[in-house]
């Protein structure tokens, strides 16, 4: 863990090079992809919405998983929590992400986290998408893989 202010701001300020550089080398008409896991409420939203504000609105999206949980009632009734990969649509996630990566014109579920309700949200056409970075507990899963795709 980094305490001094300035060793955090310093290695922020790293971080973000490497990623932005990476992405403008980049030489393919698919965006680049970048998967942030891991428990709950370790900041993978704010590190994800961080790295999406280092690029231009269009050129970078957040696809959040959390958008793709099964209604909390569904979940319950099923026991499941959120860190159960059960308690996503994750083959409506993997369709989302494939229709972002193919489509002009896409919507992606977001989770309201003051509504506590799903929302769609359009999203700008592939081409204009330099990186993507999916978020959220199941990040890590064979779905999301560009392998898959």
């Amino acid at each position: 863990m980094i305490n001094d202010a300035q060793s955090q701001s310093e290695l922020w300020a790293e971080i973000r090079k490497i990623i932005v550089h990476s992405v403008r080398l980049h030489d393919s008409p698919l965006p680049v992809i970048i998967g942030i896991g891991g428990a709950g409420c370790m900041g993978k939203t704010t590190f994800a919405q961080e790295i999406v504000s280092w690029f231009s609105t269009n050129e970078g999206v957040l696809f959040d998983l959390d958008g793709y949980l099964k209604d909390a009632s569904l979940r319950d009734a099923e026991g499941l929590t959120a860190y159960d990969p059960q308690a996503y649509d994750l083959e409506d996630a993997e369709g989302s992400l494939i229709s972002l990566l193919t489509s002009d014109n896409t919507h992606l579920r977001w989770y309201n986290v003051f509504t506590r309700k799903i929302q769609s949200v359009a999203v700008p056409k592939c081409s204009q998408i330099g990186v993507i970075v999916i978020e959220g507990q199941q990040a890590n899963l064979p779905y999301f893989r560009p392998s898959v795709m």
